[in-house]
């Protein structure tokens, strides 16, 4: 799986998470069985620009949310070897350049909440360690 399909996949989770679905009811909103969506979700099956632009009307999103970055997007247009068309292509471009910068410093606050995520786990472990120890 290439980064930006991870980076992708990771961004449609987010999503999910902070609407508050399981996948199970996410499923439910694309009319996809659990395991179809499960495989979309964890990269055992291609994310296809169909398959995200329906994910982000199932999330209420603009699918631009779910791409994160656009530079990436140049001819021939491809991503995970599919190829796109140039339409999507268009409506995925940035206006101006005051989308890239907000991209950028969405990716930073993702970078940052992840760094914070696992600062909390490994406190947590380390708690859970010391309450085992502590009669």
């Amino acid at each position: 799986m290439s980064n930006k399909s991870s980076i992708i996949i990771q961004t449609i989770k987010a999503l999910r998470l902070a609407r508050g679905y399981s996948q199970e009811e996410l499923a439910d909103r694309l009319s996809v069985d659990l395991k179809t969506y499960s495989n979309w979700e964890t990269g055992k099956v291609q994310m296809t620009i169909e398959k995200i632009n329906r994910i982000a009307s199932a999330l209420n999103v603009d699918p631009r949310e779910i791409w994160d970055d656009t530079k990436w997007v140049s001819k021939p247009y491809k991503l995970n070897d599919n190829i796109v068309s140039e339409e999507s292509v268009q409506y995925l471009k940035p206006v101006n350049t005051d989308v890239e910068q907000l991209q950028n410093e969405i990716m930073i606050l993702k970078e940052q909440n992840l760094a914070l995520t696992r600062a909390y786990n490994e406190l947590f472990e380390k708690k859970r360690e010391l309450s085992k120890v502590t009669p």
